[in-house]
């Protein structure tokens, strides 16, 4: 746990001044499960936090690694349908090629590993498919040691 009272950690105090008192007086062992599952989502959600901040580092990495690189330019969170509003991670619509960075895949709750989230990603990337789209897909892993750039490259070099 960090020092200071912030963010998460201020939630940690606010959840123990709450089951606390009741712990304390030995009433309730209803506050013990309550506390229990309370500190336990708190964990989750800064492990979480971690791996959020982690995807979107290693987004950035990739977006300056593919700058210096002096390939077809790439932008952000580019929206491909206006309808959806999907967003691709990084993209070059000069030639429409799209990188997915798929963060939380080790994670115990993952938007990418939950059925109605890995059938969501289905829908996206076929409709990118279908509008002539090719969309590489990587872990963050993946970005962090390099296998992504390389990837990349050879897509690009093929493609000449």
């Amino acid at each position: 746990m960090s020092h200071g009272m912030n963010g998460l950690t201020a939630n940690y105090g606010k959840v123990i001044k709450k089951h606390g008192a009741q712990l304390a007086d030995g009433s309730s062992s209803k506050a013990s499960a309550a506390l229990t599952s309370r500190l336990a989502s708190i964990r989750t959600k800064r492990r979480a936090g971690r791996m959020m901040a982690k995807f979107n580092a290693a987004e950035i990495l990739l977006s300056e690694q593919l700058k210096r690189k002096g390939w077809p330019p790439f932008e952000r969170e580019l929206r491909f349908d206006a309808v959806r509003r999907w967003r691709f991670d990084l993209a070059s619509p000069t030639i429409k090629l799209a990188i997915e960075i798929e963060g939380g895949l080790f994670l115990a709750k993952s938007r990418h590993i939950t059925g109605k989230g890995y059938v969501a990603d289905l829908e996206k990337y076929n409709a990118a498919a279908m509008d002539g789209w090719t969309v590489l897909r990587f872990s963050v892993q993946q970005v962090e040691n390099g296998y992504a750039l390389e990837k990349i490259r050879e897509f690009l070099e093929a493609k000449r």
